[in-house]
């Protein structure tokens, strides 16, 4: 049985950041996001962001972009922890960023803010460090 972390869920249409708890299975964080294929956003704690991997493929209901990122992403996000933040066994991928480190880092877009060119899928190479 999938034991419950602690997360932060990112709703673009209430446009609000939300503390929850959700078991740490992938099948339970896809009718969360309201998608069938996610994607990672890797933050610099290790925490993953993670969205709608379609979402730019489609019209959305809202937009998010992030402070020091350069792309748009489309549609809700789900902020939890990684195996790379685990310090001991206890550890169980509860995230490590804050409500408020979310809240500075995060900018809401409704759709009418968002152009073509920001959408456009996007593709980088971020080195690992």
């Amino acid at each position: 049985m999938a034991k419950k972390i602690k997360a932060l869920f990112i709703d673009v249409v209430k446009q609000t950041v939300t503390p929850i708890e959700i078991k740490n299975k992938f099948s339970e964080y896809y009718p969360l996001l309201e998608c069938q294929i996610i994607e990672p956003i890797y933050l610099e704690n290790s925490d993953v962001i993670y969205i709608d991997e379609e979402g730019l493929l489609c019209e959305q209901e809202g937009y998010f972009r992030l402070k020091g990122y350069p792309q748009v992403y489309a549609g809700h996000g789900l902020v939890i922890g990684t195996e790379l933040n685990k310090q001991n066994e206890k550890d169980d991928g509860n995230c490590l960023s804050t409500l408020q480190d979310i809240l500075n880092l995060i900018i809401f877009l409704r759709p009418n803010e968002v152009s073509g060119d920001d959408i456009e899928p996007f593709f980088e190479f971020i080195p690992y460090n």
